[in-house]
């Protein structure tokens, strides 16, 4: 259900976002879909890395949905315990990239 709403927000949407003045550049420059989402991101890592971490926890955030469609409904529970086990490494993992992504931004900003 979900899938169908944002599909269909989406066809709604893109024709509208490429009359935009503030984006026509955007996607005159941005040819393929590597630079689309290189232009989304700034072209920065920092924004990239932010993007991806909000879509890992908006995927965390529909594992019951994700395991009832596909026949196992403690999915979540047996991610769970999987981050419950690593979880000290998991977010350290996710923070030394962030402070990597950022460091990479600010080096390349930097005269």
């Amino acid at each position: 259900m979900y899938y169908m709403l944002l599909t269909l927000a989406i066809a709604i949407m893109l024709p509208i976002l490429h009359k935009l003045s503030v984006l026509v550049r955007f996607y005159n420059t941005a040819d393929c879909f590597w630079s689309k989402l290189k232009a989304l991101c700034w072209k920065s890592a920092t924004i990239a890395w932010g993007y991806l971490v909000l879509l890992g926890t908006a995927l965390l955030s529909a594992l019951d949905q994700f395991g009832a469609s596909l026949g196992d409904p403690d999915l979540k529970q047996q991610i769970s315990s999987v981050f419950a086990d690593h979880g000290p490494q998991i977010i350290a993992l996710i923070t030394v990239v962030g402070i990597v992504a950022r460091l990479r931004s600010i080096r390349r900003d930097s005269p």
